[in-house]
């Protein structure tokens, strides 16, 4: 399929904006978290070029959980995407495979549920006035 390139940044706050917040909103209206892209990949960092497609890029985001919410929604908000997020974002597939080497490639499939690229982090949050 051809499709337009799109820098990851750009994808990835698509998918954010589309799809997981609007999932999200839905069914855990009242829930705080955070949401971004973070690390060391060609999208993250702005050098992202169509052949970026072949490993380790596509939407994909992560959300920041409190410690408390973990346990009550991690696996709640994993099988929420996994079950609901559109199969593609701007004609992006949302379901990774690996490869051999370990790192994600983007697989079509025409329907969920996906593998999604969504990770999911704890965040401890420090007694106001704590120093680290």
């Amino acid at each position: 399929m051809r499709r337009p390139f799109i820098q990851g940044l750009e994808l990835s706050e698509r998918l954010y904006q589309q799809a997981v917040r609007p999932l999200l909103a839905a069914h855990f209206p009242n829930w705080v978290y955070s949401a971004a892209l973070l690390g060391q990949g060609s999208d993250v960092l702005g050098f992202n070029t169509p052949q970026s497609a072949d490993h380790d890029w596509g939407p994909k985001l992560m959300l920041f959980l409190a410690e408390a919410d973990d346990q009550p929604y991690r696996d709640q908000i994993d099988q929420l995407l996994r079950q609901e997020l559109p199969a593609d974002i701007r004609g992006y597939p949302t379901n990774f495979d690996r490869h051999q080497d370990g790192s994600l490639r983007m697989e079509a499939v025409e329907s969920g549920p996906v593998n999604h690229a969504v990770q999911l982090f704890t965040v401890r949050l420090l007694p106001s006035g704590s120093e680290r």
